[in-house]
């Protein structure tokens, strides 16, 4: 049993529109579940919330042989409860915490005896192998690549598991697996992992890589067209962090598409120093109605000291040729950068609001957040940044949890409050 616990988060990082959507994560663990002949099942408690009776009669019906559990940063401490409730029905039952947080602190995970083991990493292959050395024992414990896990008082770090090189061995993410009436947005695809940018902040980064992966465009059009087809699905949308990095990819899969003439819409995000008029062209022809751009602030200075390397005069470009053509323009900013200033802040809440108006984009506010595995978590002392809030659950881009030199934490909360005012 694969499980998506509940979060303290029920928004959209200061989006208008606010979307659920599947857990794609364990969809596709899941699915390399099952291809190795394994029976899945998947709870989203994030979605699809159910009373504590009635998930614990879920699992004891259930009784699976193991439970792997989504631990993010904002709802680590959820995930904790959920275990203790686990272990107080089922206390055989072996728990496996994988995903972003887990990967970079398994040691406090650990410290509970409620969890057995610690995926670090991309989870499809350890999870598969975890599974067949305590079922079948086919290989020691030790020689599991990418667990965490407590032998007596010492807890093991086995070695790394290296990232997933051919992502079109992936089986598709099939949707089927879980109530769907539930999700706003249905048929999510990622067709790559890792991104090309090292920015300061990013967790997916420091998760996935910097290094871009992506499955080929045979393979991606191949998943479209059997949805398309099979399955009557017209809409779609691309969760990769940045899904035109590779650009002859792009293009080859706009020709698929174009070559079989689907009446589709999708969207996708993309970033500003890798976009270009002609991919947005390409893209357009071919059902592409959305495009959702981080800018993170409204200052160059800043964000040349955030290591994004974009430029504002080049996006705002971009921006107003998409308006132009008729694409929803979608667009981030972060505030509480550690080389923020009020003014620069004051930049951001300027420029965010003049694409509202001026382009009629759709815009996200989120706070600066370090979360554990960034640059900028690793270095909040060399970054001036004093970590005032130390609660997990408060990590949820949207409650300031440190001050800077330059602003305290009270200050960069209110401007949070004044911005999300303005753009909601």
């Amino acid at each position: 049993m694969l499980i998506m616990p509940n979060s303290n988060k029920n928004k959209q990082v200061g989006y208008s529109e606010k979307m659920t959507m599947p857990p794609l994560g364990l969809i596709s663990i899941g699915g390399y579940l099952k291809m190795h002949g394994y029976m899945v099942e998947i709870l989203d408690l994030f979605t699809n919330h159910i009373r504590k009776q009635e998930f614990i009669d879920k699992i004891k019906n259930a009784h699976p042989d193991m439970i792997g559990i989504s631990a993010y940063t904002e709802n680590i401490n959820a995930v904790i409860h959920l275990t203790k409730i686990i272990k107080s029905v089922l206390p055989k039952i072996i728990i496996v915490l994988g995903g972003a947080h887990v990967t970079f602190l398994p040691e406090e995970a650990l410290h509970h005896n409620t969890v057995d083991y610690v995926c670090r990493g991309e989870g499809e292959m350890t999870f598969v192998q975890l599974l067949e050395c305590l079922n079948y024992h086919t290989i020691d414990l030790s020689e599991v690549k990418g667990i965490s896990y407590r032998v007596g008082q010492e807890i093991i770090h086995n070695a790394d598991r290296g990232y997933i090189e051919n992502l079109d061995n992936l089986p598709w993410a099939e949707l089927d697996e879980i109530e769907m009436r539930s999700y706003d947005i249905k048929q999510l695809i990622i067709t790559s992992r890792g991104c090309p940018g090292k920015c300061i902040y990013c967790a997916s980064a420091a998760l996935s890589g910097t290094r871009y992966r992506n499955r080929s465009a045979q393979n991606v059009f191949s998943e479209i067209h059997y949805k398309y087809s099979i399955k009557g699905e017209k809409y779609f949308a691309f969760l990769d962090d940045t899904f035109t990095a590779n650009k002859k990819r792009l293009y080859q899969f706009c020709d698929y598409l174009k070559q079989a003439n689907m009446n589709i819409i999708w969207r996708c995000d993309s970033r500003t120093d890798i976009l270009s008029k002609e991919m947005i062209d390409k893209m357009q022809e071919v059902g592409c109605t959305s495009v959702h751009i981080g800018i993170e602030s409204g200052s160059q200075d800043v964000i040349n000291k955030i290591n994004k390397h974009i430029s504002l005069e080049r996006s705002e470009e971009l921006l107003a040729y998409m308006s132009q053509k008729g694409l929803q323009v979608m667009c981030s900013f972060i505030i509480g950068h550690h080389c923020d200033t009020h003014e620069t802040i004051k930049e951001t809440i300027d420029m965010a609001l003049k694409f509202r108006k001026k382009y009629k984009a759709t815009v996200g506010i989120s706070i600066n957040t370090p979360f554990p595995g960034t640059y900028l978590y690793n270095h909040m002392k060399d970054l001036g940044i004093n970590l005032e809030i130390k609660n997990w659950s408060s990590f949820d881009l949207v409650q300031a949890v440190f001050s800077t030199p330059n602003i305290t934490r009270a200050e960069l909360q209110n401007y949070y409050y004044e911005i999300q005012s303005m753009v909601i």
